[in-house]
């Protein structure tokens, strides 16, 4: 990162201290959410939220795309929120695309040892009882060092925190991501997308007395993460109904695995950290299956804004 991006999100230290946010996710949740009552409200949206533009007026105060790659509508998405005006921060590596406006920002996205899967494997007593020192290396608490992404709310917390904000609340958070798994043409095989280390899948394979169809099970797993098979797999519409956003046309995303539980560890590594800087977390989606923060009701809380 250039020193001159490191100046800007150095003048951001603190910029909001005292103040609240709404975080909003893109969870199903969202299409029966009043975001016209968030008008004077400061927001942090991401990715493809404008897909909700048409049927709201409401756009967010902050916007951020950390991605490591980007398809055609995507950029029309980010270009469109840096339009609006939001404050965007993007991953650095678009710098050549959208260039330095004023209020863009860049952030390198620091790359977990494991990533996704170093959140997730952190048990939850260690998170509850670990030194906070230790939880360094999945978060980043000065962000002109960059932030790490588990999840897409994940840099968010990290960044919201850095800005100052003390009272956050989410919306549109409500987990409960469908798994496929197109490509186990044998159950009774080993599931490749369980394992990170080739010597573990092939050794529970034998375990299992499954070696050959452990392994045509992991052939056509490596196929379907090839960018051609991912492309016409998320057009077989009859394959896959994305479920987990407020638009079945958000991605049609396959999920392989099951990233629930891991997106709720990461929620309980960022409710420790940022608890310790004073900063309260709180969970005003309708519904869902994230349990990590305090509950409240979102018409209550904006009541009157």
């Amino acid at each position: 990162m250039s020193r001159n991006s490191e100046r800007k999100l150095e003048n951001l230290y603190n910029e909001y201290s005292g103040e609240r946010i709404f975080i909003i996710g893109n969870g199903p949740s969202l299409s029966k959410t009043q975001l016209s009552r968030l008008g004077s409200e400061y927001t942090f949206a991401l990715n493809k939220i404008n897909a909700m533009y048409d049927a709201v007026s409401w756009r967010p105060s902050f916007y951020l795309f950390m991605k490591s790659t980007m398809d055609d509508e995507e950029e029309k998405f980010v270009e469109e929120n840096i339009d609006n005006g939001s404050v965007c921060f993007l991953n650095e590596n678009y710098r050549s695309i959208f260039g330095n406006k004023k209020h863009i920002y860049y952030i390198k996205r620091k790359k977990l040892a494991a990533d996704p899967l170093t959140v997730a494997d952190i048990s939850v007593s260690h998170v509850d009882n670990v030194d906070l020192d230790e939880l360094s290396d999945v978060w980043e608490s000065n962000i002109t060092k960059g932030v790490y992404k588990q999840h897409s709310m994940y840099p968010i917390l990290q960044i919201v925190s850095y800005l100052g904000f003390d009272e956050v609340y989410l919306l549109g958070c409500d987990l409960g991501f469908d798994v496929q798994k197109p490509y186990l043409l044998f159950e009774s095989g080993v599931d490749p997308a369980k394992f990170i280390s080739k010597k573990e899948f092939f050794k529970s394979s034998l375990r299992d007395r499954t070696p050959v169809r452990s392994i045509v099970n992991a052939v056509l797993f490596k196929l379907m993460l090839t960018r051609p098979v991912g492309y016409l797999l998320r057009r077989v519409t009859t394959l896959y109904e994305d479920r987990s956003h407020f638009t079945e046309s958000y991605d049609g995303k396959i999920r392989f695995r099951d990233v629930n539980e891991e997106i709720s560890n990461a929620h309980r590594v960022a409710k420790r950290v940022l608890n310790a800087e004073g900063v309260t977390v709180y969970n005003a989606t309708p519904g869902g299956e994230l349990e990590e923060y305090p509950r409240v009701d979102f018409a209550t809380i904006v009541n009157g804004s």
